[in-house]
């Protein structure tokens, strides 16, 4: 026999008439002679032809080897990924037989693989799961379309477990099965639902108590109120009645006492005033609608100018500014804006008061400007706190809760509201409306 190893190995034969010229080849590169002293010209053809079919054979039976081998080699490499792969794999039969099953699965379901072959479906579906499996295979089959669904298997323990499933149809009447386990998954979700719950649940139970602290809240700002007005009243009353009853037979020192402690009980009565209004905002609803706040503000301006009619002011209002909001509330803000800005400018003969809207890091933000008397940047965060005022009241009267009004309307729009001004060369005041 006749063994020539890689020698013919070098190229791989496609066609009959490569085998045969390659095997040709070999045979003329052996050392075999052929023994002409004693053979014709027949013999020599007929021995030259089995030798080279040998060569042919052993060249084809090589190529059959290695043929296998790789086949063995990529069979073996496919049931690595169909056994060891992340997911279960499954396949059953039209009458619900199943008929492979990989070891991922087999581990999933807590059996043998072997223990499962040719045993029905059902065997692994809880009873209460089994309609609900077999009405989506039917949809499968029906629409010939892959199905996919959560529900939960069981595992021989008797311990059912959550699992995502993908069923498709295959060309042979089959049903291929992919399921991965989800329990984690489910649990995790169901975690979060159950948060969720008691954190609306928390949230509710908060909001009540919120509720009750609001409406006692009001509750006692009436009654402090009520309650102060009235000895208030009382020192204002009895004070004038002084002056007016027995002015003559005060000096002039009596009388400006007289007359400071009637303006103090005044002064307090505003401040209970203001005190109600922030009240009042804090706790009210909101009713938003679409606003013109350019008209707002002109009605604002004119009821300004109509108070002091002596004064000449430069008030410039931007046109078609709209926006969302509260119209009571964004009209209070707008009031203590523009007349803040009004009383700044008093000692100013030529003032100017501008509103109008900018862009601000892609939000529209409006704002109110004035070249009065401004204020030190250092301070500008005591704008905003109530009874926090920067300049004194023989300066500018007011109780400094103004702003501290505005900021609560402009917080419960959504929005933000800040300062920018500098000493005598006046303050603009910014906002947005965020819903």
């Amino acid at each position: 026999m006749l063994f020539y190893g890689d020698m013919y190995m070098q190229t791989n034969p496609e066609t009959p008439h490569d085998l045969r010229q390659r095997a040709e080849e070999l045979f003329r590169a052996s050392e075999i002679t052929l023994i002409e002293s004693t053979a014709d010209v027949k013999t020599k053809e007929i021995i030259h032809e089995l030798r080279v079919h040998q060569i042919e054979l052993e060249m084809q039976n090589e190529e059959l080897r290695r043929s296998q081998e790789d086949l063995n080699a990529s069979s073996s490499r496919y049931f690595d990924l169909y056994d060891l792969a992340p997911v279960g794999y499954m396949t059953f039969s039209e009458n619900n037989l199943i008929q492979e099953i990989n070891l991922t699965a087999a581990s999933m379901l807590g059996v043998t693989r072997s223990s499962l072959i040719k045993k029905g479906i059902s065997q692994i579906l809880p009873e209460t799961e089994r309609d609900v499996f077999f009405r989506l295979l039917e949809k499968c089959h029906r629409s010939n379309k892959q199905q996919n669904w959560e529900m939960r298997l069981n595992r021989t323990n008797g311990e059912p477990f959550w699992a995502l499933l993908q069923v498709s149809p295959t060309q042979n009447g089959k049903y291929w099965i992919t399921f991965t386990d989800i329990t984690d998954f489910r649990q995790l979700v169901e975690k979060n639902l159950q948060l969720n719950l008691e954190m609306e649940q928390r949230v509710t139970e908060r909001t009540a108590e919120l509720k009750v602290s609001y409406q006692e809240m009001e509750s006692f700002a009436y009654s402090v109120s009520h309650d102060l007005r009235a000895p208030l009243r009382s020192i204002d009353g009895f004070s004038l009645a002084i002056l007016e009853d027995y002015g003559e037979k005060l000096d002039e020192k009596g009388k400006d006492y007289l007359h400071r402690v009637r303006a103090a009980t005044q002064k307090m009565g505003l401040l209970i005033d203001d005190i109600l209004k922030l009240s009042r905002i804090t706790r009210c609803e909101l009713t938003l609608e679409t606003l013109n706040l350019s008209e707002l503000a002109g009605i604002i301006a004119e009821e300004l100018q109509s108070a002091e009619p002596e004064r000449k002011v430069d008030i410039v209002i931007e046109k078609g500014l709209i926006t969302q909001g509260d119209a009571g509330l964004i009209n209070v803000a707008l009031n203590n804006l523009l007349g803040n800005a009004w009383k700044f400018t008093s000692s100013h003969a030529e003032a100017r008061i501008e509103f109008g809207s900018r862009k601000v890091k892609g939000e529209t933000a409006y704002f109110v400007s004035d070249n009065g008397v401004g204020f030190d940047p250092q301070y500008k965060d005591k704008l905003f706190v109530t009874f926090q005022r920067l300049h004194t009241e023989q300066e500018y009267p007011g109780t400094g809760v103004g702003l501290s009004l505005v900021q609560h309307i402009i917080h419960r729009h959504g929005g933000k509201v800040w300062a920018e001004g500098a000493v005598e060369r006046g303050a603009t005041l910014w906002f947005t409306v965020g819903r």
